[in-house]
């Protein structure tokens, strides 16, 4: 009987150090999790904030920016995968299919800051034709780069708020800044389509009479319609 009481106590002394290091471990999980989570928020943060009012920063300065958060976000997903390797984690792979959506925002964003320095900052083409053909792409790509923004931007906004729910259930905390801040960076990709149907008409309304040569006409009409 006495032997039979230390094997049980034995085993309960085991099972509670077992449940213990169990809480341990999967604090140490959360806490690396949450770090990860607040860097990027952070990274985040900086680009909505570029994003909302980018007449304060160079064409130069978002395009550096946006490889930065590229690379550093790219970092972080690499510190995700090396967070207790082969253990299952659900959170891991919401989370870092998340990170692969902000990086493809930011790619969009930066596409888009791309495309309208190209509206803006037209470059001297003496050649009517290949100036008409730098314009016409310049216009379609800028369209292009809107759409393509409003839809990383939305599918970043909808992973956002499953992410918030499914980390909050493992203990980790977002904070939903895509949901908070959509409507404001709405206006610079609205701006952005504003200048490109400027240019499209400023182009448009003068073809003919810049077409000395019939070039157009030859072309097929080459800015309009688009």
């Amino acid at each position: 009987m006495k032997k039979m009481s230390m094997a049980l106590i034995g085993l309960a002394v085991v099972a509670v150090i077992a449940t213990a290091l169990y809480y341990i471990q999967t604090s140490k999980i959360k806490g690396e999790l949450q770090k990860i989570v607040d860097q990027d928020a952070g990274y985040a943060e900086t680009l909505l904030l570029i994003a909302v009012d980018a007449k304060r920063s160079t064409y130069k300065e978002i395009f550096a920016l946006c490889e930065k958060i590229i690379a550093d976000r790219t970092g972080l997903m690499m510190q995700l995968r090396s967070i207790s390797p082969g253990k299952d984690i659900p959170a891991r792979q919401q989370i870092l299919d998340y990170f692969a959506k902000e990086n493809d925002w930011v790619r969009a964003l930066n596409a888009l800051y791309q495309s309208k320095m190209a509206l803006v900052d037209e470059p001297y083409i003496s050649d009517f034709g290949e100036r008409q053909i730098y314009r016409r792409d310049s216009i379609k790509r800028a369209f292009k780069a809107v759409d393509d923004a409003k839809q990383a931007l939305s599918l970043v906004v909808k992973e956002e708020a499953i992410l918030v729910q499914s980390t909050r259930r493992e203990g980790v905390r977002l904070t939903p800044v895509y949901e908070r801040d959509k409507d404001r960076i709405s206006p610079a990709m609205a701006a952005t389509k504003r200048s490109a149907e400027e240019k499209r008409d400023e182009h448009c309304s003068h073809d003919d009479a810049k077409d000395k040569g019939g070039w157009l006409a030859q072309h097929g009409g080459i800015i309009c319609p688009l």
